[in-house]
This record gives structure tokens, sequence and C-alpha cells, in this order.
């Protein structure tokens, strides 16, 4: 299960650049004469520089098997605590039961604080309840500094907790960032709450300039049957929290109304932070399709609703801030939601205009099971371009394939467009001279621009250097005849590409040179096909 979760962590090796984390849930520790682990877990630490490993960490202090540990659930960057100039960590062993010298805890889990210059460990906190569970679900991050030491500080879910005799009530706990020490907690208030699953911070949502708290209730029925509902509380006081917002769930029962919340930051320009809740309601007749709906911090109002449209698609069982990827201003932002089922388990990951509500790119996953979408992250500008960028884990497997799982950062690019756009687009906003160009195309057509190699219908150009892994994907569904002309115009002093070896290339079973006429003058280069 190589790809969940997947995230970007902080400069982990201080070189300026943001790395990321890649989880392995079912990896398979080998403890030599003490037998095989199943499910221990690992993660892996990659430079966002060049992609190089850092380094791997698996479930720590074993003397026993212990199976379906899944260290490596959740882990989150939490900057540099100890002073050191490196980005420090933290990282979720949520099911582990055997403590040091083989006592037995069931499923209290612990939490590792690491070194970003070293991966020592700087502290670790073990669970104090059987079964709770603490850290599953990548529910782990950095939060607001609750004990003024001028550090950021943990938040981290405890969904199993049972607090007051509440069975997996939940909780969410704060840690001390630099010691590991509890600060405050708050606690469900009835069985199945399950609060800590979901949840999210970093964003002020009532405007009193501090950072609040989205929590789902996904189990929740009060108004059907797992409906659920979300909540949205004050992170002034989190033991005894004020209530800013409630969401209902939409009425409809097993909706899992809340199942992912985020908090977004303004998406449309009213300088109030917004939120999103995913749900995996049937949408029309299509069963656990679902949706993504982004509600205003302003009002609690509606925004925007985005729907699955795929049976058992599970559309939005992952979601992301990706940021203003396609620079249409301050106070406007885009949410990344991935359909890990669709297409019979390929997946797919949609980016959503929250201004225009138009879903502007769409990165779908190869083989059957792949399962893309298991789980992203985005909203960091990996190559310092000034666009952020996204990850994309791809868990492959679990639904019965044989696919080893694969993690990809994707370039952020504010120039995918829509179908039925005008037919030139602009691949590097921002960038003196760049476009792509189609010269002898008067119609406007249906024209898709993408940063991967994908599997798309119609005539499909690509623009690639010899030897590297990046291209631009041009695809047109709009139906040409005779001799048609398709121009790449790049910006190589920018990008550094090797113009005399950049070649247009066109989809004739496999991808074929085309290239025609070089222009190194005007940064150009051309290729005719016969028809589209």
């Amino acid at each position: 299960m190589f790809g969940k979760p997947v995230q970007f962590i902080g400069d982990i090796n201080n070189d300026t650049y943001e790395d990321f984390a890649v989880g392995s849930m079912g990896y398979d520790l080998d403890m030599g004469v003490n037998g095989i682990a199943i499910d221990a877990g690992r993660i892996q630490i990659y430079s966002g520089q060049n992609g190089a490993l850092i380094r791997a960490h698996t479930q720590l202090y074993v003397n026993t098997a212990s199976a379906s540990a899944f260290f490596g659930s959740a882990f989150s960057g939490i900057g540099d605590v100890n002073g050191d100039g490196y980005g420090d960590y933290v990282i979720t062993d949520p099911r582990f039961s055997t403590g040091e010298g083989g006592a037995i805890a069931n499923e209290r889990g612990r939490i590792f604080a690491f070194s970003g210059a070293n991966g020592g460990v700087l502290w670790t906190y073990k669970g104090t309840e059987d079964y709770q569970f603490m850290g599953g679900n990548s529910s782990i991050m950095s939060a607001r500094d609750f004990n003024s030491d001028g550090k950021r500080d943990v938040a981290v879910g405890i969904p199993g907790s049972h607090p007051n005799g509440e069975w997996r009530a939940g909780a969410i706990m704060i840690l001390d960032a630099v010691t590991g020490v509890e600060i405050t907690r708050f606690n469900g208030t009835k069985s199945d709450d399950y609060v800590g699953r979901s949840f999210d911070t970093g964003f002020d949502i009532n405007g009193d300039g501090v950072e609040d708290f989205i929590l789902g209730y996904y189990l929740n029925s009060d108004v059907a049957f797992f409906a659920g509902a979300v909540k949205v509380i004050s992170g002034q006081d989190l033991a005894n929290p004020a209530v800013i917002y409630t969401q209902p769930g939409p009425g409809t029962v097993n909706a899992f109304f809340g199942v992912f919340v985020q908090l977004l930051g303004d998406t449309n320009n009213d300088g109030r932070s917004d939120f999103a809740v995913s749900s995996i309601e049937t949408v029309a007749t299509l069963d656990w399709a679902g949706s993504l709906r982004i509600f205003s911090g302003l009002d609690n109002s509606l925004i925007r609703q985005f729907s699955g449209t795929e049976k058992d698609e599970l559309f939005s069982w992952s979601l992301a801030d990706a940021g203003d990827m396609n620079n249409d201003g301050p106070g406007y932002k885009e949410v990344i939601s991935a359909g890990l089922m669709a297409s019979n388990g390929a997946g797919r990951a949609d980016a959503f205009d929250v201004k225009t509500g138009a879903k502007w790119d769409k990165i779908p996953g190869g083989a059957s099971g792949e399962n893309v979408g298991s789980d992203i992250d985005a909203g960091k500008d990996v190559n310092k371009d000034g666009i952020p960028d996204l990850i994309l884990g791809s868990i492959g497997g679990q639904f019965g394939s044989i696919f080893p799982g694969r993690a990809r950062v994707v370039k952020g690019d504010p120039t995918h467009v829509p179908a039925g756009a005008s037919i030139e687009v602009h691949p590097e906003i921002g960038k003196t001279g760049t476009s792509l160009v189609f010269p002898t195309v008067t119609t406007s057509g249906n024209i898709t621009l993408t940063y991967l190699n994908q599997t798309a219908t119609g005539a499909n150009f690509r623009a690639k250097q010899a030897n590297k892994l990046e291209y631009w994907i041009i695809t047109t569904n709009a139906a040409f005849s005779g001799n048609t002309t398709v121009c790449v115009k790049y910006n190589q002093a920018a990008q550094g590409y090797d113009e005399t070896k950049i070649d247009l290339q066109h989809l004739e079973g496999t991808f074929t040179a085309k290239t025609t006429t070089r222009d190194a003058a005007n940064d150009v280069v051309c290729g005719t096909v016969t028809s589209l």
C-alpha cells in the first residue's frame, strides 16, 4: 500500500525546497528471529529538489511481531522545534499494541517526533487507553501555539477514545511540539462521535485572530442514519470551545457527510476563511458517487457543490487545499478532490475552481485498480515557479489489483483549460512568450492541456525534451480534416530546455515525432499531421 498517506512535510534537509513523505501502511517488517510484523508500516521521505530518498522510517522498538500496527498512518511537518535549522516532523503508530519489554497495550498507539537533521527521535508520546487508535487516518497536523512558547504545537486525533465512558466518542489532543507533553484536548460527548477521525485546523474562521478547528461527525444519525454532520469550533479554548457553525448531513442515509473535512482559507474573496466537507452519498441514482461541498466561513452558506459522476466512484474520498493554482487573484483558491474508484478503480484527481465552479483539470489513473487519489496533498510550491504543486498517492492492490502503488509530485499549472475553451492556451502564465499555439486551426474546439502522460480520446500531441520525463500533452476532440499544423512556443531561458532536443509528438498508437520546423530564435517547434 505504498502511496497512502502522502504529504508535503516541510524542508527536512535544509536545502530551501519543500520535501514530501510517502507512507506504506501495509509494509511488512522483517525482524529476523522475531518473525515478520505484517502491516507494521513504513514511511519514506524524499527531496523536493530532485526526488532523492532522504531517509525511511519503520516501526521502532519492536521485539516481537506486532501485526497491523500501521506505523506511518499519519505524519506531518512541525517546523524546526529544536532550533537546528532543519524542519522536524511527527509520525503516528496508531495500532501499536506491544510495548517495550513485551508489555501489552491494546492498540493504544504512539507518536514519534523526529529530527529533520538526522532522523533521531526527539520525543515519544504513548497512548493511555486501549483501542483508541491514536493518530489513525492521517489525523495529525501542526496546530497553533497553545502554550505561548513561540513554537507551533501538534494536534492529533484519537477517534477511539472513550471519555466519560462514551465508547469511541473520540478526542483531539494538543501536544507540545518541543517536549511531547499534552497541553489540552477536546473530547467527544456521545458514543460513536468518533471525534478525531476527520478534522482540520490552520485557519481562522470567525475572524478573532485565532486558528479554529473543523470536526467531521460522519457517523452522526441526527438527520438520517449515518447522514453525518460537521462542526466548526473556536480554537480559543479547545477544552470548552464555542461552536461557530454546525452543518447537518444532506438528509439521506449512509451519506457519511464529514468523512473528510478541511479548512481552506478564503476561496471567494470575502475576506474570511471557508471550509470543505466530503461525503460518499448517493448522487441521483449513483450509489457511493460522493460529493464535495464548499461552505462560507462568513455565514455558513453553501458556496459550491461538486459531485461524482460514476457509481461507486467515492468522489472526494480525499481532498486538498490547492492554493491559487490558476492565478485568478488573491482571495480565490482551488480545491483538489479525488475519486479513487473512478474508471473501474483506476482513480482520478480533479481540480475545481471555486470562483467559477469549473472543473479545470483532471489527472486520471492508469491501470484498473491503481486507485489514484488514495491520498492527496497540495498547496506547496515544490519547484519554486510561484505556482502551488500537488502530490498524488496511488495505493493500488487494495482492491484486488497487483499495482504496487506509487506517488507522483505533479507540477501545478494555471492554464489547464476546461472543454470548450479557446484554441490558444498558455502553459506558463507570468513567464514571457510562452504559449501553445494552433496557428492553422481557426475553429474553437474541445482543447485541454495536461502535464502528465495519460490516456485520452481524440488527437494527442506532446512537446517533450529528450531524456526528460516532463512534457505537456495537448488534446483536441474537435474533428478537423486536411493537414493541421501544431506549434509549441516555449520559454527556453526560463525553463532551461535544450531546444535542439524538443520534439512535437503525435499519438498514433505510440507517440511519434512530427517535428517539421524549428525556430530557435523564437523558441517555436511545429509539426504537421494529416487529419484530426
